[in-house]
């Protein structure tokens, strides 16, 4: 009996230990909320905030010209791809337009040849009917290569409004996540560190 009043005392010292801890940790917290709240009241935490929000206004200036200076250069690498094309459709243009002038200069020579050997008297006539009679049957005009009539790539932008909506979802959730973790870390850690000296 005298062994289990011991025990039972001995557990009644231990829990009164174990919650005298967290009443001065407890206390500890009260004071320091009190350190804040008076800080803020002498101002002290509005230089902090102010920092703060000068910090975070600059993180906000750099990222959106981060993002600009992007925007720009997959506009100016587009435009450029774009430019590329447009140069071998008027390159390829230009290659059949030669090659229709040099087929309509051949063309226009045999027409000369044939009107000239009408003039001619038949026996002279009728010993070049190898040559340019011949050849004049036989010519046909060949068609240029087609030029593409479509732009190979058609630019899509991306839906920017979306993609910052998604950001925003995301960083909610970060936000909602990282505020559990740091309520988890704050009220267990001093379990955790507890166990791990046990």
């Amino acid at each position: 009996m005298t062994d289990m009043i011991r025990f039972s005392q001995e557990n009644i010292q231990k829990a009164l230990e174990r919650l005298r801890k967290e009443q001065e940790k407890a206390k500890k917290l009260e004071a320091d909320i009190e350190e804040d709240r008076i800080s803020w009241k002498a101002g002290d935490a509005w230089a902090l905030i102010f920092c703060q929000i000068q910090t975070e206004r600059q993180r906000i200036q750099t990222g959106f010209d981060q993002l600009r200076r992007i925007l720009d250069e997959e506009e100016q690498r587009e435009l450029k791809r774009l430019g590329e094309e447009e140069q071998l459709i008027l390159d390829s243009l230009a290659e059949a337009e030669a090659e229709l002038a040099q087929q309509s200069q051949l063309v226009q020579e045999l027409i000369s040849g044939l009107e000239l050997r009408c003039q001619w008297p038949v026996t002279e006539l009728l010993q070049d009917m190898s040559g340019t009679l011949k050849w004049s049957q036989i010519w046909t005009l060949k068609k240029p290569k087609a030029v593409s009539r479509k732009v190979k790539k058609v630019f899509q932008a991306p839906d920017l409004s979306d993609m910052l909506r998604q950001f925003r979802e995301l960083t909610a959730v970060r936000g909602y996540w990282g505020k559990k973790l740091q309520i988890f870390k704050s009220r267990y850690s001093g379990h955790l560190s507890e166990g791990l000296v046990q």
